[in-house]
C-alpha cells in the first residue's frame, strides 16, 4: 500500500463539485439524487464496547477471533466517514452529530479522489447509542455547494472537516450472518482533513475491535486470553490527530525549538492522573483573563503510546523508542539535563509527528537498526490540555498514566512549554518566569493536595524497574 505523506491529495475540484467528475466511463456511473432514507431501519439503537490494539499485537488478537467466530461477508472492505465543523460555533469546533457515511473500497492511506467523489453517502445523525438515517447522496455533488467546502445537506449548511477511512472485518457473535450482534475489527484507520480542494493526511489511529449489539454486551470470554493486548478506548480519542493538526497550525516549531525541553514534573500522590482532568480544566477555565484554552470542545486530547526504554547508542543520552498504536516508531533522545529552579531543561530530539513520519516496523527491528537494546516497555496513556497566557506563551498540562509489563505504574502531571502563539521566539528568562508563576498557581489550586513535586523521569523509573 502506498504511503501518503502530509502533502495534499488533490481532488478534482472543490468538494461541492466533486460529483461532476463521476461520468460513465466503465468504472463509475453517475448516480441520481435520492432523498429517501437508504436503509429500511430509520433509527438504529446500538451499544458498542470498544478496545484499542497496537498494530504489533493485532495478528495475535485476530487469530483468536478467526478461530472462534465466523466472518460476515461484506460487499466492501472499508467505511468512509465525513465529519463537519459545528454549524453554530464554526471552525475549528467539531459537529459530533451529523456525518456522511459510505461503504466502499477506498485505501485508508491513499484514497482515490475520483472514487471518493462518486460514492453513495448516507446522511446520518448520531447521538450516543442512537443512529438516525436521514437520506442518501448519490455523490458529493448531490449536496448543493455554497462555497469552498460548504454544503447544504437536508437544508443544513455544513462545512466539511475530516474524512476517516477504516478497513474493516466483521465476525458474527451469534448466527452466521447476524449483523445485529457482531464483532468488528478495524484493521487500519486513517484520518484526512479537507483543505481547499484537497485532502491533507493527518495520520493513522491504529487498530480497534468493537462489539456491536442492540443491548450492552461484554467482549467474548476467549479474548481474555489476549487481555494484555486490549486497551481502553480513550474518550474523544478519534480527535487526537485533528487536534494535533490544529496545534501545529497555531504554534510554530521555531518558537520553542531554540530553548530545548522545559518542564515541571509532579507525582500524582493520590488517585489516578486522569482524576485530575476535570479539575485542571475547571481551574484553567475559571481564569479566562489569565488562560486561554487552545482547543475547541472538549478542550483536551487523549493519546496512547508504547515506550521502549533502550540502552546503547549515545551513552550520555536517555533513548526511548516511541511506538504509536498504528505501529509507527520514532526515537526520543534526551541529554544534558540541568535545573533552573524547579524547571528541568533538557536537550531533546524527538519526532513531533510520529503518526505520519514514523517508520512502520516492529520496535525490535527499529531498535536493531539504530544500535539500541530494548530494556523495558511501558504503555503511557495521556490527557493533554494546551493553553496560552495573555502574553502569547503557550504551555501544556499533561496527565500521564504509565504501566510496564510487570504492572509497575507511575502517574505524573507535567507542565511543559510548547511555544508561542504569535510565532515569536521568547527568551529563556521570560519562559522560566512564567513557569515559576504557574508552579505557584498549581501549588494553590484546589487539586494541589494530589500533587508532589518530583525530579523522577519515566526513563529512569522504568529502566530501573525492568
Amino acid at each position: 500500500m502506498k504511503y501518503i505523506n502530509s502533502e495534499n491529495l488533490t481532488l478534482p475540484s472543490a468538494i461541492g463539485d466533486l460529483g461532476k467528475s463521476c461520468i460513465s466511463n466503465g468504472d463509475f456511473i453517475q448516480k441520481s439524487k435520492v432523498s429517501a432514507p437508504c436503509c429500511p431501519e430509520k433509527v438504529v439503537i446500538r451499544s458498542e464496547e470498544k478496545r484499542d490494539i497496537f498494530y504489533s499485537d493485532l495478528s495475535g488478537v485476530v487469530t483468536q477471533i478467526e478461530e472462534r467466530l465466523p466472518e460476515i461477508a461484506r460487499r466492501h472492505e472499508s467505511t468512509a466517514t465525513i465529519h463537519f465543523h459545528d454549524q453554530f460555533m464554526g471552525a475549528p469546533a467539531v459537529d459530533f452529530g451529523t456525518r456522511l457515511r459510505s461503504y466502499c473500497d477506498l485505501a485508508p492511506l491513499g484514497p482515490d479522489p475520483d472514487k471518493l467523489a462518486c460514492l453513495d453517502w448516507r446522511i446520518e445523525r448520531k447521538n450516543r447509542k442512537r443512529k438516525t438515517f436521514e437520506g442518501i447522496l448519490g455523490s458529493l455533488g448531490d449536496a448543493r455547494s455554497i462555497g469552498p467546502g460548504r454544503l447544504v445537506v437536508n437544508n443544513r449548511a455544513l462545512t466539511a472537516n475530516t474524512l476517516k477511512i477504516a478497513a474493516r472485518r466483521h465476525f458474527a457473535l451469534q448466527g452466521q450472518d447476524d449483523e445485529r450482534l457482531r464483532l468488528t475489527v478495524d484493521v487500519n484507520r486513517a484520518l484526512h482533513k479537507f483543505e481547499n480542494a484537497g485532502l491533507v493526511f493527518l495520520g493513522e489511529m491504529g487498530p480497534r475491535i468493537e462489539v456491536k449489539t442492540p443491548q450492552p454486551m461484554a467482549l467474548p470470554d476467549f479474548l481474555t486470553e489476549t487481555q494484555e493486548q486490549l486497551h481502553e478506548a480513550l474518550p474523544f480519542g478519534s480527535l487526537l490527530l485533528y487536534f494535533q493538526h490544529l496545534l501545529r497550525s497555531r504554534i510554530c516549531k521555531d518558537s520553542f525549538s531554540h530553548l530545548g525541553e522545559l518542564e515541571l514534573k509532579f507525582t500524582v500522590a493520590h488517585g489516578r492522573a486522569r482524576d485530575l482532568l476535570l479539575p485542571v480544566l475547571s481551574w484553567l477555565g475559571a481564569q479566562p483573563t489569565t488562560f486561554q484554552l487552545l482547543l475547541p470542545y472538549p478542550q483536551y486530547m487523549s493519546r496512547m503510546r508504547r515506550y521502549h526504554v533502550c540502552e546503547g547508542g549515545d551513552r550520555d543520552a536517555a533513548a526511548t523508542i516511541v511506538e504509536t498504536p498504528a505501529g509507527r516508531c520514532s526515537i526520543k533522545s534526551k541529554k544534558n539535563a540541568r535545573r533552573e529552579g524547579a524547571v528541568l531543561i533538557r536537550e531533546t530530539v524527538a519526532s513531533h509527528n510520529t503518526d505520519i513520519e514514523g517508520k512502520k516496523m516492529s520496535p525490535t527491528a527499529f531498535a536493531q537498526g539504530h544500535d539500541l537494546r530494548l530494556v523495558n516497555s511501558f504503555v503511557k496513556v495521556q490527557h493533554k490540555v494546551p493553553f496560552c497566557l495573555r502574553n502569547g506563551l503557550a504551555f501544556q498540562l499533561t496527565l500521564d498514566e504509565c504501566k510496564d509489563r510487570s504492572n509497575r505504574s507511575l502517574h505524573q502531571l507535567e507542565l511543559e512549554f510548547i511555544g508561542e502563539v504569535t510565532g515569536r521566539q521568547p527568551d529563556l528568562t521570560a519562559v522560566l518566569s512564567a513557569m515559576t508563576d504557574l508552579s505557584t498557581g498549581l501549588s494553590n489550586a484546589p487539586f494541589a493536595h494530589m500533587l508532589k513535586p518530583t525530579r523522577l523521569s519515566k526513563h529512569h523509573y522504568f529502566i530501573e524497574t525492568a
